[in-house]
């Protein structure tokens, strides 16, 4: 009589699938579920760090896995401060964390957001730290990425705007910014620093405005300190 043998399976490498999001970030309200897709997503295989921009570390507990390894989900604490922030990933297998920005914002409403300055840094879309601040040029256009789109703000009669806040003195100023037009698909959208602004660290938000000038919406800071020489 033969007797059945086990059938012995080895599990493969953890993956999670992140190429929709490494430009923009996720985005996620406080107190409300992050919901991540891949393969061999398994409790035990895989954990997250979430790190804000002073290189703090906050724990996310009670992650919720898929039977199967095809998904999770990461409640996002309701105590963080609105704000970009790092989620590091370390999954068994890999030596070095996998990193991507996260969006926490206060509210479930559609704000605009800044995902990402387009840099000869190419970790900027994927950082595992924004606590160095990102160096920008006056009068010198910038490539980044947002939620703005430019067909959206001519329908609404609106355009928007970079709002700089000096972190020393708290002296605000504005630049100009060109959204992203599905007309020029390559072209992810720009701003340019005024020659006016000083040297020194900014912090940088994304204000859209009406044709008063009015601002009707602004986005929660950009993840690093921008830093203008």
């Amino acid at each position: 009589m033969k007797i059945p043998q086990p059938l012995l399976v080895t599990k493969g490498r953890v993956f999670v699938d992140y190429k929709n999001q490494t430009f923009f970030g996720y985005r996620v309200a406080l107190g409300k579920t992050l919901t991540l897709t891949g393969f061999n997503l398994f409790e035990g295989d895989i954990r997250f760090d979430l790190i804000d921009r002073f290189n703090k570390i906050h724990s996310l507990i009670g992650v919720l896995f898929e039977k199967y390894g095809r998904q999770l989900q990461l409640t996002i604490p309701a105590s963080l401060p609105p704000g970009q922030y790092v989620l590091r990933t370390y999954a068994k297998g890999f030596k070095e964390p996998v990193c991507l920005r996260v969006n926490v914002l206060k509210d479930d409403q559609v704000r605009p957001t800044i995902g990402t300055l387009v840099t000869q840094t190419a970790s900027e879309a994927s950082p595992c730290s924004i606590m160095e601040p990102v160096a920008a040029q006056r009068g010198i256009a910038l490539f980044f990425t947002s939620t703005l789109e430019k067909s959206v703000l001519d329908k609404l009669g609106q355009h928007a705007a970079l709002k700089l806040v000096s972190v020393s003195s708290g002296a605000s100023y504005s630049g100009s910014v060109v959204a992203y037009d599905y007309a020029n698909s390559v072209f992810p959208g720009s701003f340019t620093i005024p020659t006016i602004v000083p040297p020194g660290l900014f912090t940088a938000t994304l204000q859209v405005l009406d044709m008063k000038n009015n601002v009707v919406d602004e986005s929660e800071p950009y993840g690093r300190l921008v830093q203008i020489n």
